[in-house]
Order: C-alpha cells, then sequence, then structure tokens
C-alpha cells in the first residue's frame, strides 16, 4: 500500500504485472484515501478494469457539490445582500464576472478561489465575516499553499463582501500577506540545454516533454497555450509554417498570436501531430495534446498462453490536464541533477536569447504576447557568457593593453556610445520641454583608463 499527500489531496500508487497505477484519491481524508487504493487494488488484480466504487461515490459527490460555471447573458445579475449566505452571493459573484465578460480561464480561477472559501468558512452567512475570521483564514491557508494563492482568495472574498455592503469594517484590519523577494527564474547554459534534451531524446517514455519543451524553446507558447491547442491551430502546410495562439487558451486580450515556425519547431509540431493522431485526436477541433484517461486491460490467450495487455485510454474531446507534464520534468531533473528546470523556463530561455542577439523590444513583446515594456524588463535576463563577453572588452583598455587594437574601432563600441548619446540628447530635450535644467549628473565613463577624447564623457 502506498498512499501519498500532493497539495492537501491524497493520492496513491500501486504495481500489478509490472504495470505501476497512479491515481488521485480526490479526498483529504488518509483512511478513505488507503480504501480506495486497497479496492482499486483487488479490481485490477482480477482482471476488472474499473476503479474503487468508493471512489466513484466520492466523485459523485464532489460532482453534485461543484459550483457552476455562469454563462454569458445580457441581464445584468441580482445585487448580493447582506442575508445571503457566501455560496448564493458567490454564485452571483461569478455571475457578475461572467455578465462583465471576462475571459473563461479567470472565471475558472475565481471559481476555484470561491471552492476554497468555502472549504474553509462552509456556507455561513455574510453578516458573519469580520476581520478576525479572515486573518483566521490567512493563518489556516499558509499551512499549504503560498501567500499569492491566499492573497487572491481573499482578494475574491473582498469583492463579495464589497458588493453586500460589508467590507469597509473589515479593510480597515485586513492586510495582503507579503510576498517572499522575486527572485528571477534561471536560464539554461549551452551544456544544459543539451544535456537536457539528450535525456529526454534517449527513452521514449520521455517523448511529451521533449515535443513541449522544443516547441516553447523555439516559439515560446507556454505549457496552457499548447495543452489547450487544437489540430486546426497548426498550419505546417503554409510559407512559413506557422502555430496560432487563440484566445480561449490565454489568460488575456493580448497574449492571442500567430507565430512563425522555424525548422525545429516545424518537426517539433509534426511529431505532436502525429503523437496526437495515434491517441485519437483526428478532426481538426480535436485537442493536439488530448487527455488521458484510465487504464485498461484486456486478457486473452495465444498459443495456450493467457496474457494479459495494458495500454491508456485517451479522450480527444477534452485538453491534457494541468499536471501533464509534472511527472516527466520530475524525472528529467532527477537524470539530469538540472533543479530549476521547469516547462515555462524554456519562455524565459528564448526572451533572453532574442535580447541578448540584439531582438528588437517590440518584436519580442510580439513574439512573447506583452503587453508592455515592463514585461520585456521583468523576463528578460543576461546570461553569464553574456557578462563574461562584456567584462572581456577590459582585458584591451588601460595599460598593458594592446595599443595596435583601438577598441573604439570595434562597431559594438562605436553603437553603444552613439546610444548612449541619443539618451542624453533625449534627456535634455525632455528637461527643456518641462521648463527646467534638469539635476547635474555625471557622465557615464566607459573606458576609465583611457586619454580623454572626444565623447569621453558620454
Amino acid at each position: 500500500m502506498c498512499v501519498y499527500k500532493q497539495g492537501e489531496i491524497w493520492w496513491y500508487e500501486f504495481t500489478v504485472n509490472g504495470k505501476r497505477l497512479r491515481k488521485s484519491s480526490r479526498t483529504t481524508d488518509r483512511g478513505l484515501a488507503e480504501l480506495i487504493e486497497a479496492e482499486h487494488r483487488e479490481r485490477v488484480e482480477n482482471g476488472v478494469d474499473e476503479i474503487s466504487p468508493t471512489l466513484e461515490a466520492v466523485k459523485a459527490e464532489r460532482k453534485a457539490n461543484r459550483l457552476p460555471m455562469p454563462t454569458p447573458t445580457g441581464l445584468a445579475p441580482n445585487k448580493i445582500s447582506p442575508s445571503m449566505t457566501l455560496k448564493e452571493a458567490g454564485i452571483l459573484w461569478l455571475e457578475s464576472k461572467s455578465w462583465k465578460r471576462r475571459k473563461p480561464k479567470t472565471l475558472e480561477c475565481n471559481r476555484q478561489y470561491l471552492w476554497n472559501l468555502l472549504q474553509f468558512f462552509g456556507d455561513i452567512p455574510l453578516s458573519e465575516f469580520h476581520a478576525g475570521k479572515v486573518r483566521d483564514y490567512q493563518t489556516e491557508r499558509l499551512k499549504s499553499v503560498g501567500p499569492s494563492s491566499i492573497n487572491h482568495e481573499t482578494v475574491a472574498l473582498g469583492g463579495i463582501l464589497r458588493q453586500a455592503g460589508l467590507w469597509g469594517s473589515i479593510s480597515d484590519h485586513y492586510a495582503a500577506l507579503p510576498l517572499p523577494e522575486w527572485q528571477r527564474p534561471k536560464v539554461f547554459t549551452q551544456e544544459e540545454q543539451e544535456s537536457i534534451f539528450e535525456a529526454a531524446q534517449s527513452d521514449p517514455d520521455f517523448e511529451l516533454a521533449d515535443i513541449v519543451f522544443t516547441i516553447t524553446r523555439n516559439t515560446s507558447a507556454c505549457g496552457s497555450e499548447l495543452r489547450l491547442s487544437r489540430l486546426q491551430n497548426v498550419h505546417l502546410e503554409t510559407s512559413p509554417p506557422t502555430f496560432e495562439v487563440t484566445g480561449d487558451t490565454t489568460k488575456n486580450t493580448v497574449r492571442p498570436r500567430v507565430l512563425p515556425l522555424n525548422a525545429a519547431a516545424t518537426e517539433a509540431f509534426r511529431r505532436a501531430l502525429n503523437r496526437a493522431n495515434r491517441l485519437g485526436s483526428h478532426r481538426a477541433q480535436h485537442f493536439l495534446f488530448p487527455l488521458r484517461l484510465n487504464l485498461i486491460t484486456k486478457s486473452g490467450s495465444h498459443i495456450g498462453e493467457e496474457r494479459k495487455e495494458s495500454h491508456w485510454k485517451w479522450d480527444p474531446c477534452r485538453a491534457a490536464s494541468r499536471s501533464w507534464l509534472r511527472k516527466q520534468t520530475q524525472r528529467l531533473r532527477e537524470l539530469t541533477g538540472i533543479h530549476h528546470l521547469r516547462p515555462h523556463a524554456w519562455r524565459h530561455q528564448i526572451c533572453t536569447e532574442l535580447l541578448e542577439k540584439g531582438a528588437p523590444p517590440q518584436s519580442v513583446r510580439s513574439v512573447m504576447g506583452w503587453c508592455s515594456e515592463r514585461m520585456v524588463e521583468v523576463y528578460s535576463h543576461t546570461r553569464l557568457e553574456a557578462k563574461q563577453d562584456v567584462i572581456a572588452l577590459l582585458s584591451h583598455i588601460g595599460p598593458g593593453a594592446d595599443a595596435a587594437r583601438d577598441i573604439l574601432a570595434d562597431p559594438a563600441v562605436q553603437a553603444e556610445i552613439e546610444r548612449q548619446v541619443v539618451i542624453k540628447l533625449q534627456q535634455q530635450l525632455s528637461a527643456r520641454a518641462n521648463g527646467t535644467r534638469g539635476t547635474a549628473t555625471p557622465g557615464v565613463i566607459l573606458f576609465p583608463n583611457r586619454t580623454p577624447g572626444p565623447g569621453a564623457g558620454l
């Protein structure tokens, strides 16, 4: 018996006839999870392709208690009153989000926030909320999730209470949890990239990770954009081949875009299409990465021998689960020893390399699907190799340098000087336009050991 916890939910795993099965028990009760695991194991050992009846009952109960997903209508929802319960008010709050035409992913996140609130508070009247209850929620939830998730959930609670006119007395005593200092994700060296892809290509079990990592590495399409994409979004017959990121796969209105494909991305999408066809995706509206369902075991005989064959069942009309890459990524981390390996890290990788190679920021924003220049600053990185290239210029400056080589003749240095001149002129023009002379700032000394000459003080 093997049950273990992921987040707040118990999972179980067992092996029968060399086949390992892993499944969520859909419950936070360990005793119930152990019962589900024992029932499922017994059925598999008896050749019955069915999950535990207890798990079926748990799933039916969760489905009955599931919050409805609101659909957009032309009518404004009813107003929330203080006499309502949290669930009643929460459903109206979700309907108001739908009425404002929020994107499906936003509605899904809001529904999850409301569900988490209901799991802690229960369906209590809104009039019973006070600042102490909110602080208790923050304290208890912090044992299992991070402060960012808790802040999102308390903001949702505040939105519900605000519509009921009850948030004013609480807001004076409420403080969002402080977020940890944001660390820029690491990017991979050339050696690390080669190690990751060599490991992924050496084992057929890593086929999905190899395909997705290659696509993100060469297009910037993130995991959710690929997971929710359909066959009709891939156009390999056009010149150049393209991949369409549609609005139903993104979290905002600026992320939809059409990405041209280079040779590596084209080949990766071709492999993805072949894999999708093998798993049953054939129609244009079928998902490129379909959902994996239960393991099916079939019994048969061949020349007097009893045989059992197992294979996964797939649903091409449903997208892969959110944890579709978790297991393969974890195994690749263990295999390569690269602990900062994450599927999303390949977006940082492509942004870093585009900027290092001089791609215009506007083009990078278009490729990445960003809406502001600040995102380029946040997500761009300068790797150690690029820094070393800059520091290497110092070896040609000052005493002992090669006098036969003039560093100012380097086109890259000339371009940098011209860039700084333009910046300086823009600052001066801006100061004059504002009616001020500006503040005196020290000049940028590019080469401190060089004899001053024209432009040395820029």
